[in-house]
């Protein structure tokens, strides 16, 4: 796996600092909730507003699909926010 160690790392190390919200779920089979938390705990830690929003169930980029009216809900607050 040291292509997704790779990647991980990368998203863990962007420079960016801009306000990031991370929309993941217990049901991925492609991304690990624990990943995604690992890489905000990381974001967080550089000083990146980080906003999390987990889902117990819902597959690999379905989020919007399987749960509208709680996504756009999420969405809209971090924009507001941000």
């Amino acid at each position: 796996m040291p292509l997704q160690s790779n990647y991980w790392n990368k998203v863990k190390n962007e420079s960016s600092r801009c306000p990031q919200l991370f929309i993941y779920s217990n049901d991925d089979r492609l991304v690990s909730a624990e990943d995604v938390e690992e890489v905000a705990d990381h974001r967080q830690k550089l000083g990146v507003s980080v906003q999390r929003y987990k889902l117990a169930k819902s597959p690999h980029v379905a989020h919007l699909r399987t749960n509208k009216d709680s996504y756009i809900a999420v969405l809209r607050d971090f924009l507001k926010r941000s």
